[in-house]
């Protein structure tokens, strides 16, 4: 079944997902709405039944910002269940590319999308864009260069044997969302990884040296809070999951 169109949608969507980030949504959110573009926006917010003030300060951007921002809640604290819903509203959107920013995280450029889209516009070849993170620590080595178009660039194998894109420089077309990828996301114990393989088949990924995004490290995240060994068997197991597919 076809999906409706949405004669309102927005040539951009980003998705958020927040589970207690009082201490930062407001960052990460004006990230998003510092963004100077020639193009439509709109940022779907996934809370999760966070237990602080993270869900009365995302509506209060909401009630402000009606025209650019929509908040989605779960009924109860379910991480899997956040992310289906606001990737799945951000497909039916009808917007051609999707960006992503977790709610600890924050843009810190603001022309970080029109950069990306302008040469995903220009390069059909390529299905998403990528660029430098602080606090996210890089393989350039490991990533292939365009010599005509003096860029990096990553595709399937590389990213297979060392994904290095951060979640927080992520943008790519929209078409590559689909129940298969859900699948994938649902199945896999990391988000990111998954994501990022299943797109470059649809084509490369561009990455931009600029420093565009931050990765926020704190104890309370998904990833950080974890020691050495359980990011380690985390991975292992990621890469395990994903052979299925």
């Amino acid at each position: 079944m076809p999906l409706p169109e949405n004669v309102n949608k927005p040539f951009i969507t980003i998705i958020m997902a927040t589970y207690n980030h009082e201490k930062y949504i407001c960052q990460a959110i004006e990230g998003v709405l510092m963004q100077k573009t020639s193009f439509s926006y709109r940022l779907y917010i996934g809370e999760d039944c966070s237990t602080d003030n993270t869900k009365a300060l995302c509506f209060a951007y909401a009630e402000k910002f009606m025209d650019k921002i929509e908040i989605i809640c779960t009924e109860q604290n379910d991480y899997r269940q956040n992310c289906r819903n606001i990737w799945k509203a951000s497909k039916v959107s009808g917007a051609k590319y999707i960006a992503v920013c977790d709610g600890d995280d924050y843009w810190t450029d603001p022309y970080k999308l029109q950069k990306q889209v302008d040469f995903l516009e220009a390069h059909l070849d390529f299905v998403g864009a990528s660029h430098n993170v602080e606090n996210w620590l890089y393989s350039l080595p490991n990533m292939a260069f365009d010599t005509k178009l003096n860029i990096y660039y990553a595709d399937t194998t590389t990213i297979i044997q060392n994904n290095p894109f951060h979640t927080s420089s992520l943008l790519f077309r929209s078409e590559v969302v689909s129940d298969k990828l859900f699948a994938m996301l649902n199945a896999n114990c990391v988000g990111d990884y998954p994501l990022c393989v299943y797109s470059s088949l649809f084509g490369k990924y561009i990455f931009f040296e600029e420093y565009m995004s931050t990765y926020r490290l704190h104890n309370v995240g998904v990833y950080t809070s974890l020691n050495n060994i359980q990011k380690a068997e985390m991975h292992l197991l990621s890469r395990e999951q994903i052979k299925g597919y």
